[in-house]
This record gives C-alpha cells, structure tokens and sequence, in this order.
C-alpha cells in the first residue's frame, strides 16, 4: 500500500494494515485465484486505459484513500489524481479522481 495512502488511512482513524486485508480478502473472494473470467475472454492482456470515478450524486466525499488504495491493489503502478478529497462537498457528475493503468489484472 502506498505509504501516502496508509498515511491518510491512519489520519482517518483506520489502521492501514487493516484495510489493506480487508481488500485483500475481498479482491481473493472475488477473483478466486483465477481473475475475472469476462475481463479475461473481453479484454486484451496489457491493454492500459484511464478512468474517472465521477459522482452520480450531490454529496460529501467520504472513502476515497480507501478506494485509491484498492487500486493500488490491484495495479500497484496504477496512477492515480486525486482531485476531490474525503469531506468536501460534491455535485452530480465531479470527477472524483482519475486512474489509469492496467485494465485487466
């Protein structure tokens, strides 16, 4: 994990060790050892690619070192730019953050 993401973790009250076996765990259910079996027949291994995470409503961000650091997870050459921080205030269609990388793991 990023040591700037485990920093905002610790800074948010969570312990980044933590979160960190919460994705893992969560990435290993999901995946089961094998990948995702769609992206594996859609996408081309080593296709690179850039999204945003945009909001899809009014609101106050909360979670976003939680979900650069899942990114990180599964691409840990990922880049990413934040452009929104946890506790400003968001309308319908900001970009949150942008990320690119690899699109399949």
């Amino acid at each position: 994990m990023s040591t700037g993401y485990a920093d905002e973790l610790a800074a948010a009250g969570l312990d980044p060790a933590w979160v960190r076996e919460l994705i893992d765990r969560a990435l290993a259910e999901d995946l089961a050892g094998r990948g995702d079996i769609t992206s594996a027949a859609t996408i081309p291994e080593g296709l690179l690619g850039t999204a945003d995470v945009v909001l899809r409503a009014a609101g106050v961000l909360a979670g976003v070192p939680v979900a650069c650091s899942v990114l990180t997870a599964l691409d840990a050459e990922a880049r990413i730019e934040v452009r929104s921080a946890d506790g400003q205030r968001g309308s319908r269609g900001d970009v949150v953050l942008t990320v690119s990388g690899r699109v399949r793991q």
